[in-house]
């Protein structure tokens, strides 16, 4: 991403590559959903590009980004990405669910019961 969108790659008027255009506005599109993300990633999506575009103009009216990078990253369209990443796909996850799984099913320990578990009682002592 920096090699892409580093100061030195942006140029100032020539031409903005499509790929630099469209990370732009995926970072920006990003960053701008973070307030509520749910609902820009989902039902609200046309809102997030619409705010997305809104952010491009200000910040190439203000000269924090060129005009050539603004124009492009207008004209980029992303979607959004209708399925999420595969679930447990790791078995650092089937890991974790099985020994979760397992702390709760052991007994109870209560340290006011000098650490016998819930429900036993103290034997009588000589």
């Amino acid at each position: 991403m920096n090699s892409l969108l580093g100061a030195e790659r942006l140029p100032e008027t020539g031409p903005v590559s499509a790929e630099q255009a469209t990370l732009y506005r995926q970072v920006l599109s990003l960053l701008s959903a973070q307030r509520r993300p749910a609902w820009y990633l989902g039902e609200g999506y046309a809102a997030l590009q619409t705010l997305t575009n809104s952010y491009l103009r200000l910040l190439a009216a203000q000269g924090v980004i060129p005009d050539v990078l603004r124009d492009a990253a207008l004209d980029a369209q992303i979607a959004l990405r209708s399925s999420g990443p595969p679930a447990e796909t790791s078995p650092f996850a089937s890991h974790k669910t099985t020994s979760t799984e397992a702390r709760l099913t052991r007994p109870r320990w209560r340290p006011d019961r000098g650490g016998r578990p819930a429900g036993t009682r103290r034997e009588a002592g000589p």
